[in-house]
């Protein structure tokens, strides 16, 4: 607790948080909502960062080795180091990742794991003008102690749907588990989204959300996510997609970008 609170405090005063975002920790509400892009955010990189380390350390939060080094240098300088070159999460990514791994869904018990974070390219994350790595995404492989993997689908989709309960604030795009994975397909096995060419694959089927959940294969998961979708009043997700075997892909979208 006194740890928390003086993370708390050097925000307040360094005035990247306000009273009111204070108010709003733990409550499904965008944290950084009042921080305005022209402030350092390394702040909230720093503060998250340790939010997710002390995670590690009490054993609520899974992750492999490399993905602990990046986590622990974000918590004590407010960036990774990728070849030299400073990569941070982005706010809306930030905002994610601070209520997934606070939520009570999470526990020693019933651990919150990931598989991939800070990365480049494809739906990851990308270098801005000024040279600099911002990472938007993350690969879930288990939540609140269910495992994500098409091999055990129910039990992804009991984390799935926790998942999408626990966003908070902010736009999404999602991409479910499949089988095959890789260069592989496996379209008598599709549970969640189909998949019968690879060009199907890392994109939405029908280009809305409506259209994509209908194409859910399994009648009990479609049911689920949706429902799940439609009562979480404050995420926005704009679209579903297959991605790979062994993990749930969640992309926090920049405001005015649709991918």
């Amino acid at each position: 607790m006194k740890k928390l609170n003086m993370i708390l405090s050097l925000l307040f005063t360094f005035g990247v948080v306000s009273s009111t975002n204070l108010s709003n920790l733990g409550k499904n509400k965008a944290v950084s909502s009042s921080i305005s892009f022209s402030e350092d955010m390394g702040y909230y990189n720093k503060y998250v960062g340790q939010k997710m380390f002390d995670a590690i350390n009490s054993g609520k939060l899974i992750v492999p080795l490399y993905i602990k080094g990046n986590i622990e240098e974000l918590a004590n300088k407010g960036f990774c180091n990728f070849g030299g070159t400073k990569a941070y999460a982005s706010k809306p990514l930030l905002d994610l990742l601070y209520s997934l791994v606070t939520s009570k869904e999470v526990s020693r018990r019933k651990p919150f794991s990931i598989l991939s974070l800070f990365r480049k390219g494809r739906n990851h994350g990308s270098t801005n003008s000024n040279g600099i790595i911002i990472c938007r995404a993350v690969d879930i492989d288990m939540y609140s102690g269910s495992k994500i993997h098409i091999n055990v689908p129910y039990d992804s989709l009991k984390a799935i749907v926790k998942v999408i309960n626990t966003l908070p604030e902010g736009r999404y795009n999602v991409g479910l588990p499949r089988p095959g994975g890789g260069h592989l397909i496996d379209p008598s096995s599709d549970f969640f989204l189909p998949v019968t060419s690879l060009s199907q694959n890392e994109r939405s089927p029908t280009g809305t959300l409506a259209g994509d959940i209908k194409l859910i294969k399994n009648d009990l998961a479609r049911d689920m996510i949706n429902t799940a979708i439609k009562s979480n009043k404050n995420a926005e997700i704009l679209y579903l997609m297959p991605d790979a075997v062994d993990h749930l892909h969640i992309k926090a979208l920049d405001e005015g970008t649709l991918s």
